[in-house]
């Protein structure tokens, strides 16, 4: 089932991992970036974020919309929507201003929908550029891979 609508749903993407690749480190994209491999570092990203079903994050996502099919251990932060597919396995805190999950997502953590206004505040916080008031982004993830396929 796809959850993004046709207006939505991205076909080409400035950066793909494959499913036979792994990146150890950070990442940081102007477009969208689809995940068929293995990530271990935080990704930025100011198009949509794709983790297809053999995908694997272990780091934090900021972007503008994410869908999960695949395993996440990392605090995700989206200005839009995050899709939650029932393939998807996510272990960290959500902060978007829409999240839809199928049946059969397993999400452990903290949820937190909200308007676009404090999301912009978060998502510049979590960039290093200070906010207007007071906020602490969290990361108390340290978990296996092994521990998420047990969920």
């Amino acid at each position: 089932m796809q959850m993004f609508s046709k207006k939505e749903v991205t076909t080409s993407f400035d950066l793909v991992i494959g499913p036979n690749s792994m990146v150890n480190g950070n990442l940081e994209s102007e477009a969208s970036v689809r995940i068929d491999g293995t990530v271990i570092g935080d990704i930025t990203s100011k198009g949509n974020v794709i983790l297809s079903e053999r995908g694997r994050i272990e780091g934090n996502i900021i972007c503008d919309n994410l869908e999960i099919h695949g395993h996440c251990i990392g605090n995700v932060q989206s200005k839009g929507r995050i899709d939650l597919t029932k393939s998807s396995k996510l272990v960290g805190d959500i902060v978007c201003m829409t999240l839809n999950t199928e049946t059969g997502a397993k999400f452990e953590g903290n949820c937190r929908v909200l308007p676009e206004t404090n999301i912009e505040i978060i998502t510049q916080v979590a960039r290093g550029v200070p906010s207007p008031e007071p906020y602490a982004v969290y990361d108390d993830t340290e978990t296996a891979f092994d521990d998420v396929a047990n969920m």
